[in-house]
């Protein structure tokens, strides 16, 4: 008796172990989606001290995603959703679109392999729209 508990103990402590493993896991994948996503509005400093920021801008994160106008110099604009943030809407550029335009020097290939946009070298901005835009990310 005392060896069946003890066996179904070490079976319960071994599930838990290993879904905390899964937990843990998940939860360092999230964090490394979120540190290359979420995290994706990067600040970069140039020699003459002028600073760039990149957003994130690659259509593979967004979803929803439907054409709403066309800027002054034809980059399409598009209202889409990130994947990781749902329920808050967006409106900007598809990197994947820009890297191929005029305007290529804008976009930058972040080290998660995933596209930025730098909206300050090109004519549109990128604007949330909601509808429950946390203030955190608008």
């Amino acid at each position: 008796r005392t060896a069946q508990l003890a066996l179904s103990e070490a079976k319960e402590a071994l599930e838990r172990a290993r879904f905390e493993q899964a937990q843990d896991k998940a939860k360092a994948s999230t964090n490394t989606l979120l540190g290359g996503l979420a995290g994706a509005a990067l600040t970069f400093v140039g020699s003459a001290g002028i600073y760039s920021v990149f957003l994130l801008s690659d259509a593979r994160v967004k979803s929803r995603v439907r054409h709403v106008g066309t800027s002054a110099s034809g980059i399409r604009v598009f209202r889409f959703e990130y994947a990781f943030l749902q329920g808050v809407e967006w409106e900007g550029v598809m990197a994947q679109e820009v890297a191929v335009g005029p305007a290529s020097s804008a976009v930058a290939r972040l080290p998660n392999g995933l596209l930025a946009v730098d909206y300050s070298r090109i004519d549109v901005e990128p604007r949330c729209i909601g509808p429950r835009a946390p203030p955190l990310f608008c």
